[in-house]
């Protein structure tokens, strides 16, 4: 149990690094606010490369309080077990669509890092991230038998 905190609590600092460096609310699909931008943008998935020091608003504060308040609730809620079980392949959809977008993150994160520019994304890519990445610890914490069956 333990290796799963952890790698929750690292994916919940992953995506609010993310969010803190890699996320602007001036670039949406509609528009671009950011010089120097190179763009790309293909239904859900949007984001531009920008060189790694040019500057561009970050998001604002309050949206970190609300990522890491989803992280908290997500990770510390104890449901009861659910008749309805979801088979396996979904699970394995729903992991390999959560480390496609812990993916995402990460190559954001990291790009200024280990190139000479930056990736940004726009909210709504961010936010669809997010939600996949919370939906695989929705799966999980779905699954967890109560303690009183599992003493049985």
């Amino acid at each position: 149990m333990p290796a799963k905190t952890l790698a929750w609590s690292a994916t919940a600092l992953l995506c609010l690094w993310a969010l803190h460096a890699n996320v602007s609310a001036d670039f949406t699909p509609v528009r671009a606010e950011l010089a120097n931008a190179r763009g790309f943008s293909r239904g859900v998935l949007n984001l531009v490369v920008l060189p790694a020091g040019a500057p561009f608003s970050r998001a604002p504060g309050w949206s970190l309080i609300v990522c890491a308040a989803a992280f908290v609730l997500l990770g510390a809620r104890r449901p009861r077990r659910s008749p309805h079980e979801p088979s396996s392949r979904i699970r394995r959809a729903v992991a390999i669509a959560s480390g496609a977008a812990a993916l995402i993150l990460a190559a954001a994160v990291a790009s200024p890092y280990l190139t000479a520019f930056r990736i940004v994304l726009a909210p709504r890519t961010f936010v669809l991230c997010v939600m996949l990445i919370l939906s695989s610890g929705a799966i999980e914490v779905g699954m967890r038998q109560p303690d009183s069956v599992a003493s049985r």
